[in-house]
C-alpha cells in the first residue's frame, strides 16, 4: 500500500532525464536535469484522477504496471531517495524564473501539485505552482527558502498537512505540525512576504493507510490552523468545509479517491482562493486606435475595406503582449454614424499559423456582453466584453471572429493593421475555416485586448504616428518598433510590461488628419486602457510637414511653439493620471515632397526642447539612432525604407534596441 500512496501522491511535476547513481557527500551541482512528465503519464493521471469518475481498487493497483506510468514513477523514487527535501524538483524552474513575475507561490503536496494539473491556467499571471507529492510540513520547510523566498513573491499559499496526518515520513506530533507552520509564517513574514494558509482537506480514510480514520485529526488541526491565522492577523481559507461531506470525508463528487480533488473540486477551491487573494488587474496587452475607413478629412485611406458590411463575418488576429489566464475584448464605435449589430463574437487560437483565418475548434469560445451574445455597438461606443477564461502568453496570437447582422453598418478600422484581416459572407464566426473570404490588412472595430494579468503588471502605451503605427514595415512579420520592444521586454526576464501601439498613419498632434489629433484621442486612446503607466510620445512631424501640402489654409499650419505646447498638455494629462511620460525626438525626413529648410529648423527647435527642457520624464532620442551622421536632415540609408521618412524593418529594431528597459521598473 505504500506504493499505492506514492502513486497516489506524485501525480505531477518534473524528475531526472535518467538514472544516476546515488550522490554521496556534498557536491557542487546536486540535481539532475529535469525532466517534464511524459505525455500518455499525465494522460493516464488526468483520466484517474482529476476528471470525475469513480475509482475502482484495481485502478490504483495497476497503476504502478501500467507502461504509460511505471518508468517515470521509478524514476521518480529513485530521485526522492537522494532528494528527501524536493530540494531539485523545481530547481531549473527557480533558476529560469524572473522574480518580478512572480506574485503568488502556492506551496503544497500532492493536492497543491495536482492542481497544476487541472487548472493550469490559474497558474498564469504571477501564480506559481510549487507542490510537490507525498510531502510533509517538514519537507516544505526545508525547501521553504528555496521555492518561496527566492522567487520574492507578494503572497505565499500554504496547503499542508494531509502527509503529515497520514505519517507518511514517520510518526510526528501536533505540536511538530504547528512548529513547522509557525516556522514557514515566520519565514514568510520576515522577508516581506504575505501568508494566506488553506485548511487541510477532508480524508475520511487513507488507501494506504487503511485502520486510520484521519478526519478527526484533520479537524482537529483545521482549528488551530484557523485560531492561529486569526491571532497572526494570515488570511485563513477553508477548503474542508467546502469539500467535505457529512462525515468529514471528501465529497465523492468532488475527489475520485477520496483525497484528491477531481476537475470539480479544484473548481470550487479556486474560486475560494480567488476570494481570498488581491484582486489581480486587468492590462491591457493589444489596442489599437480607430478612425473611419474612409477619412472625412485629411489624406484618403485605401484600406480595401467595403463602405458597409451586411451578414458578413471579419476574423482578425491580435497578438497580445501580457499573459494572463482571462481575456475581455474591447469593441468600439467610436467615428461611426451610425450603430451595428453584432450577431456573435468569438475568440480561439489560430491553427496552421492563422493561414486563411483558421482557427482551432476546440479553443474558440462565444464572447458575451452583459451576459447576452448579440451586442448593440451605439455610434460613439466603447463597449468591453464578460471575461472568458482563456489562457494567453504574451506574443500568443488570438483570433476574434465577429459576425455583422443583416442590418450592417459603416465599420470603424485602423487601417494600418499589418496582419491579414478576413472578411467573408454569412455567419461564418465559428468555422475552422472561413468560405469565400478576401483579405483586408485592417482591424475592424476590434479597439483592445485586456488581460487578467499579474499584479505587478503594467502596460506602456506608444502614442505615435506612421512611424510608431510600423508603417513601410513588412506585413505579417510583426517589426513596428513597439512591437519589438515588446519582444525585448518578454525576453529580458523583467516585470511583466505589455507594449500598446497606439499609432495612427498621418496623425498630428493638435489638429484632425488621419484620425482625430493626439490631443483629442489622448482619453480614449491612452487613459481608457487599464494598467498603462507610461506613455512613450512620437508625434509632430506631420504636424510640420502637414503645413507644407499646397493649398492647405493657414489655419492647418503649426509652428513649433504650438507643437511644444500640445505636448505640455499631454505631459499635463498624463501625470494627472499618474503616468510617467517619456518624450521621443523627430527623426529626419529630408527627401519627402514636403521638406523644407524652416521644416527642419521647426524639427530641430522641438528636438532640442525634448532633450534639454527636463519636462518629459525621460527622452529616447530616436533621431540621432536614425540619422546618417554624413547627413543628419536625412535617415540613414539602411534605415529608409525608400520614402525618406519611414524607417525600415531594420529601422525599427535599432529603435527598440535604443530603449532603455529600465525606464519600466
Amino acid at each position: 500500500m505504500r506504493k499505492i500512496a506514492l502513486l497516489l501522491l506524485m501525480l505531477a511535476g518534473s524528475c531526472a532525464a535518467t538514472a544516476a547513481e546515488p550522490v554521496v557527500g556534498m557536491v557542487d551541482a546536486p540535481c539532475p536535469p529535469p525532466l517534464v512528465m511524459p505525455a500518455p503519464a499525465k494522460k493516464l493521471l488526468t483520466d484517474l484522477f482529476i476528471e470525475p469518475r469513480t475509482l475502482q481498487p484495481r485502478d490504483l493497483e495497476s497503476l504502478g504496471r501500467n507502461p504509460a506510468f511505471a518508468p517515470y514513477e521509478r524514476e521518480l523514487r529513485q530521485r526522492g531517495a537522494n532528494d528527501w527535501a524536493g530540494l531539485c524538483r523545481h530547481a531549473e524552474a527557480n533558476r529560469t524564473i524572473a522574480p518580478d513575475n512572480v506574485d503568488v507561490v502556492f506551496l503544497g503536496d500532492s493536492i497543491t501539485e495536482n492542481w497544476l494539473l487541472a487548472d493550469p491556467a490559474f497558474f498564469t499571471g504571477g501564480f506559481v505552482n510549487r507542490g510537490i507529492g507525498a510531502q510533509t510540513t517538514a519537507q516544505m520547510l526545508v525547501r521553504f527558502r528555496a521555492d518561496v523566498v527566492a522567487l520574492k513573491p507578494s503572497i505565499v499559499h500554504i496547503l499542508a498537512g494531509t502527509n503529515d496526518v497520514a505519517g507518511n515520513n514517520g510518526p510526528i506530533s501536533p505540536e511538530d505540525f504547528r512548529r513547522n507552520i509557525e516556522s514557514m509564517v515566520e519565514l514568510a513574514r520576515a522577508h516581506d512576504i504575505r501568508v494566506v494558509l488553506g485548511s487541510i482537506p477532508p480524508a475520511a480514510r487513507f488507501s494506504w493507510r487503511p485502520t486510520m480514520q484521519p478526519a478527526p485529526r484533520i479537524a482537529e488541526l483545521n482549528a488551530w490552523l484557523r485560531d492561529y491565522a486569526k491571532a497572526q492577523g494570515l488570511t485563513y481559507v477553508d477548503y474542508h468545509r467546502a469539500l467535505a461531506d457529512a462525515n468529514g470525508g471528501l465529497e465523492p463528487r468532488l475527489g475520485n479517491d477520496g483525497v484528491h480533488p477531481n476537475r470539480d473540486g479544484y473548481v470550487v477551491m479556486r474560486r475560494l482562493a480567488e476570494a481570498a487573494l488581491p484582486p489581480r488587474p486587468w492590462v491591457a496587452a493589444w489596442a489599437s486606435a480607430q478612425l473611419l475607413a474612409k477619412a472625412v478629412r485629411g489624406p484618403p485611406t485605401n484600406t480595401g475595406v467595403p463602405d458597409r458590411l451586411a451578414d458578413q463575418t471579419v476574423r482578425m488576429t491580435a497578438r497580445v503582449t501580457a499573459t494572463g489566464s482571462q481575456v475581455r475584448l474591447v469593441l468600439a464605435n467610436a467615428f461611426g454614424l451610425e450603430g451595428v449589430r453584432l450577431d456573435t463574437v468569438r475568440v480561439a487560437r489560430p491553427a496552421n499559423g492563422g493561414a486563411g483565418g483558421a482557427i482551432d475548434p476546440a479553443s474558440q469560445q462565444p464572447v458575451t456582453f452583459g451576459g447576452r451574445e448579440t451586442v448593440w455597438l451605439p455610434p460613439g461606443a466603447h463597449l468591453i466584453s464578460d471575461p472568458v477564461p482563456f489562457d494567453v502568453r504574451q506574443q500568443d496570437d488570438l483570433v476574434v471572429s465577429l459576425h455583422v447582422d443583416t442590418e450592417g453598418g459603416a465599420p470603424a478600422v485602423h487601417p494600418v493593421g499589418l496582419r491579414d484581416t478576413w472578411i467573408a459572407p454569412g455567419a461564418q464566426s465559428a468555422a475552422p475555416a472561413l468560405r469565400d473570404a478576401r483579405a483586408v490588412r485592417s482591424t475592424l472595430w476590434l479597439a483592445g485586448v485586456d488581460v487578467l494579468a499579474s499584479r505587478n503588471a503594467a502596460a506602456i502605451a506608444a502614442l505615435g504616428d506612421s512611424i510608431t503605427d510600423g508603417y513601410s514595415t513588412t506585413p505579417g512579420a510583426d517589426t513596428p518598433w513597439p512591437s519589438i520592444l515588446a519582444r525585448r521586454i518578454a525576453a529580458s526576464g523583467g516585470a511583466p510590461r505589455a507594449v500598446l501601439n497606439l499609432g495612427i498613419s498621418g496623425n498630428r498632434v493638435l489638429r484632425e488628419g488621419a484620425g482625430s489629433s493626439a490631443l483629442a484621442r489622448f482619453d480614449r486612446d491612452v487613459l481608457s486602457r487599464p494598467g498603462v503607466r507610461w506613455v512613450l510620445l512620437l508625434e509632430g512631424i506631420n504636424d510640420i510637414n502637414f503645413g507644407e501640402i499646397p493649398g492647405l489654409p493657414a489655419s492647418e499650419k503649426a509652428t513649433a511653439e504650438d507643437i511644444l505646447a500640445g505636448y505640455r498638455q499631454l505631459i499635463a494629462r498624463s501625470r494627472a493620471h499618474g503616468l510617467r511620460v517619456i518624450g521621443a525626438t523627430l527623426t529626419p525626413f529630408e527627401g519627402v515632397p514636403t521638406y523644407t529648410a524652416a521644416g527642419e529648423q521647426m524639427r530641430q527647435r522641438i528636438n532640442t526642447w525634448i532633450r534639454t527642457s527636463g519636462e518629459f520624464d525621460a527622452v529616447v532620442d530616436f533621431d540621432a539612432v536614425l540619422r546618417d551622421p554624413a547627413h543628419p536632415t536625412r535617415l540613414l540609408a539602411g534605415f529608409d525604407s525608400g520614402d525618406h521618412i519611414h524607417p525600415n524593418d531594420a529601422g525599427n529594431e535599432a529603435m527598440a534596441a535604443a530603449i532603455d528597459l529600465d525606464l519600466f521598473r
